[in-house]
């Protein structure tokens, strides 16, 4: 079945500074970026971008380190929008429990249970046991307060990473698992994660567009129902965002989300493009996001 859904959220990257150091982070295109400051020009960018946004995914680096994300939440919901978070779930529960109650649901990226490679995501050996612990710990105990979802990007690293560890975890606590083909080694990565699920005997039962955008999302289930998302890129190349970007041959997600991070604030319609400005947004930026939400009609 295919289903077609509005991409009615933007990501607000809060900082950029993280406890991992994964390889394969993008950082929402925007490494080195300050921390997002509340000020005029934030509330500002909330209030414009109201008319065609509901939801906001709240991003990082880490975003549990940003020490400002309730009031964040605060105006947010002043605001109306719905929230959610995605996080690499290395934090204190009893210090942040209060914050992710108020959201939809949480995303945690978990790449593997394997102690070597995470202590390689992760920069650092001595530590990766107590940390998966701690992550582990924070999932099992979250999933009776809010929606819990795993993102885990796959690499090519098949033997070392053990993805049908997550896949299994997963199943016994019936929360959905999404994979991610690591984008560097995005045809061995889908091949693998096309393998895993034919073994373990899962099916597509539905294929959901995020319109407007090229994110798509294959979703499977096994015979004991459990659910498994894999995002898909299908390029979509909007004429006033793509015609003359010198970057189109390396570009990795055409138009997917909306991103806004920084200080000062920048706004940032594709991450190999060029940040905009507030002003410079909303003069020559906007209104062509309105004219592609009116081509994509009401979903």
């Amino acid at each position: 079945m295919i289903k077609y859904k509005k991409n009615d959220k933007f990501r607000m990257k809060v900082t950029d500074r993280c406890n991992f150091s994964c390889s394969f982070c993008h950082a929402e295109g925007g490494k080195n970026a300050e921390d997002i400051i509340i000020n005029q020009h934030l509330y500002k960018a909330i209030e414009l971008l109201r008319p065609l946004y509901s939801r906001v995914h709240i991003t990082g680096g880490e975003p549990f380190i940003y020490d400002k994300l309730d009031n964040i939440l605060d105006i947010l919901e002043e605001y109306g929008y719905k929230t959610a978070v995605t996080t690499n779930g290395y934090f204190s529960l009893k210090e942040k429990q209060k914050i992710i109650e108020r959201m939809e649901y949480i995303n945690f990226s978990v790449h593997s249970f394997q102690e070597q490679y995470v202590s390689n995501l992760i920069g650092r050996n001595n530590t990766a046991k107590y940390i998966i612990s701690t992550i582990l710990q924070n999932i099992k105990i979250l999933i009776d307060i809010l929606p819990v979802r795993i993102n885990t990007v796959v690499s090519d690293k098949e033997e070392s990473q053990k993805i049908e560890e997550i896949l299994e975890f997963c199943g016994k606590l019936n929360i959905e698992l999404k994979l991610v083909p690591e984008w560097k080694v995005r045809e061995k990565a889908t091949l693998i994660i096309r393998n895993i699920l034919q073994k373990n005997n899962f099916n597509l039962y539905e294929k959901i567009y995020l319109l407007p955008g090229s994110n798509v999302r294959e979703r499977y289930k096994n015979p004991h129902g459990q659910i498994v998302e894999v995002k898909k890129i299908e390029f979509y190349f909007p004429k006033f965002l793509c015609t003359n970007c010198t970057k189109q041959k390396y570009c990795q997600e055409g138009f997917s989300f909306l991103r806004i991070g920084g200080e000062p604030l920048y706004f940032q319609p594709c991450i190999f493009n060029k940040k905009l400005s507030l002003e410079d947004f909303q003069k020559n930026m906007l209104p062509n996001i309105y004219f592609m939400f009116e081509d994509v009609g009401t979903l």
